[in-house]
């Protein structure tokens, strides 16, 4: 496997057709949306008294994809069958102790990768 040379090399590079969107869907994008699933999905558990507002405010400043590595969430991906299994250990590993059992709460792989 070549190493990614351009933005649109990435998971979703030439999907779209056109040049211009195909530059935005990066795989720091997709990486992006995933936390943005994570980090609303826990929000909504504590809106909807299900999780403390602490944990899900703790799961929500952690998703931010300038702390992740994509290359590595990719290569763990290769094992997991999904980017989202690796994400969601990560994320968990960057939280504090106190939040980590509200992580991805209720949610599958295939519901991040949907949404």
């Amino acid at each position: 496997m070549r190493p990614s040379s351009s933005p649109s090399d990435g998971l979703l590079g030439g999907l779209s057709g056109d040049p211009g969107v195909d530059a935005e869907l990066t795989d720091r994008a997709l990486l992006q949306a995933m936390l943005d699933a994570e980090a609303a999905l826990a929000l909504a558990a504590a809106d909807c008294d299900l999780a403390p507002r602490a944990a899900a405010q703790a799961i929500a400043a952690g998703c931010h994809a300038d702390r992740y590595d994509p290359a590595a969430l990719g290569r763990a991906a290769e094992n997991a069958g999904n980017p989202v299994v690796p994400l969601v250990r990560a994320l968990t590993e960057a939280v504090p102790a106190e939040a980590r059992a509200w992580v991805h709460l209720g949610a599958t792989s295939q519901d991040v990768l949907d949404t």
